[in-house]
């Protein structure tokens, strides 16, 4: 049985009167890389900072590194890593100096890990973080990060501000991560290149689950098919059927749900084999507002 790092049932939280989370739940076992995703202002950040005892909610409970969220999970601080991108390290001191004395806090803190992967980064830590780049600075904290050797690493919405090598150098060392039994729970909108790393998806919407899968569970779920713009066919009549694009032969692209698919009688000539993909799945759940489950 698979052990379970991250627990929630029922969460909800309301923040001056607006519902930013409503009845949340949701389990995510160790080794697994989880991509939360959503739209802006959809919760997720909110989300993560309760997982880190950074926000109260108001309903629900939840188990994280078998503790509940109730508890102050501070005395954890040697078993999660957490990234977010509104974590400013606009500091006169220098990086290294700096790190040396973060280190301290940290029973397990790795420092050839540090200094390989600051090394690998091109990352100075000669220079003050005002000298860094906000992309640079995101990339010290992951580096840190993964230096305390936690069991279960959040990130929030820090791949934006990445360079594309940084993210696919990254989202490789957090797949090995995970492949060595450590969690990742990773929020962030650049979809399409944390596909490959995935190996669960859960996507919020208006404080809200509406989708949460094992990413090798989704072709048994979606079917992809192609519509010429003179084709006609009763599929194409039907709300849970979703335009996801036009591909470079005139033909546009629908997500259909199996289960749907089934109760028409597709003609071979309209199966589109492309897999559904993470960007395809986040606009049809955001924009049909359909839940999973």
């Amino acid at each position: 049985m698979e052990k379970v790092v991250i627990k929630l049932c029922g969460v909800s939280r309301n923040f001056y009167g607006s519902q930013v989370l409503q009845n949340v739940s949701f389990e995510i076992a160790a080794g697994t890389f989880c991509s939360l995703i959503g739209e802006n202002g959809a919760g997720k950040s909110t989300l993560l900072n309760i997982l880190m005892g950074l926000e109260s909610f108001d309903e629900g409970e939840g188990v994280v590194l078998g503790k509940s969220i109730y508890l102050d999970l501070g005395v954890m601080k040697n078993e999660i890593g957490f990234v977010s991108e509104k974590i400013n390290y606009d500091l006169p001191i220098k990086v290294g100096q700096f790190f040396e004395n973060y280190a301290l806090f940290f029973q397990n803190w790795d420092q050839k890990l540090f200094l390989t992967l600051m090394k690998e980064r091109k990352l100075d830590l000669g220079v003050s973080f005002r000298e860094y780049s906000r992309g640079q600075k995101m990339q010290a904290a992951l580096v840190a990060a993964l230096a305390i050797k936690p069991k279960l690493l959040l990130i929030d919405e820090i791949t934006s501000v990445l360079d594309i090598w940084a993210r696919k150098y990254f989202i490789e060392i957090l797949k090995n991560f995970t492949t060595e039994g450590g969690t990742v729970l990773i929020t962030t909108n650049v979809i399409n290149e944390i596909q490959y790393a995935t190996d669960q998806v859960i996507i919020l919407n208006k404080g809200g689950i509406q989708l949460d899968e094992k990413l090798k569970d989704i072709p048994n779920k979606f079917i992809k098919i192609r519509n010429a713009k003179n084709e006609e066919h009763t599929i194409f009549k039907d709300p849970k059927c979703f335009w996801s694009g036009e591909n470079s032969d005139g033909t546009f692209s629908y997500i259909v749900p199996i289960t749907v698919a089934e109760e028409h009688s597709i003609p071979e000539r309209l199966l589109d084999r492309r897999a559904v993909n993470l960007d395809e799945l986040f606009i049809y759940f955001v924009k049909t507002g359909e839940r999973s489950k």
